[in-house]
């Protein structure tokens, strides 16, 4: 992700004409416009591995998404329902093919986890909203954000503050997190994975409340 688009497309081009590619870091993987935030990997439709420890378990969001996050602090989802039982920081290698889901780069579909053992749950960055939304490079990295909340619970999600900057919140309802507290004004920190809906919106996705 650190490069500019024209040595990321010349390298997309090596790789087609290798034949294959090489497995590649989740950073260089999670790649998106700068300016749109489209997702852009010069990885994708390729088969990749990458190893990270585990930080939203399958059955959070539904039956198959996990998000892994790497040494560095970068994150990514895959989703496979027939992974094995995985629990908070146990580190696994993903082998898959890059694609995109809802906007989000991950790896798809039912990509082979091999466990490699069980380690520190991953503790989250604390990152202000601009921060985060500065860089779409952030997409996948395991956050705390603090701010206030701005609009009422509408659709499962509403907006949190912190000066001028906003950040929407989605609450899945599958993780069972109860938004009845949730009032216009109150302060809360949010620990959850941030995310990139429809290619251009960064969210925050809470795994529990």
């Amino acid at each position: 992700m650190k490069r500019t688009i024209q040595s990321a497309v010349a390298l997309a081009v090596v790789v087609c004409v290798a034949g294959f590619a090489a497995a590649q870091t989740i950073d260089d993987i999670q790649y998106y416009n700068p300016t749109t935030g489209a997702p852009a990997s010069p990885y994708n439709g390729t088969t990749q591995t990458v190893e990270g420890r585990i930080y939203v378990l399958k059955g959070t969001y539904n039956v198959g998404t996990h998000y892994i996050l790497d040494d560095a602090g970068n994150g990514i989802a895959f989703f496979n329902s027939s992974a094995p039982p995985l629990t908070y920081g146990d580190r696994v290698s993903v082998t898959g093919t890059v694609g995109v889901f809802q906007g989000e780069i991950q790896l798809s579909p039912a990509p082979t986890v091999t466990f490699l053992g069980n380690e520190a749950v991953p503790t989250p960055v604390v990152m202000t909203i601009a921060q985060a939304k500065s860089d779409y490079e952030n997409v996948g990295k395991f956050v705390s954000i603090a701010g206030t909340i701005s609009t009422p619970v509408a659709s499962n999600q509403f907006k949190m503050h912190a000066g001028t900057d906003t950040i929407i919140v989605y609450v899945d309802t599958d993780t069972g997190i109860n938004t009845g507290g949730v009032a216009v004004g109150d302060s809360y920190r949010v620990i959850a994975p941030l995310v990139n809906f429809t290619g251009g919106v960064m969210e925050l996705k809470p795994r529990r409340q």
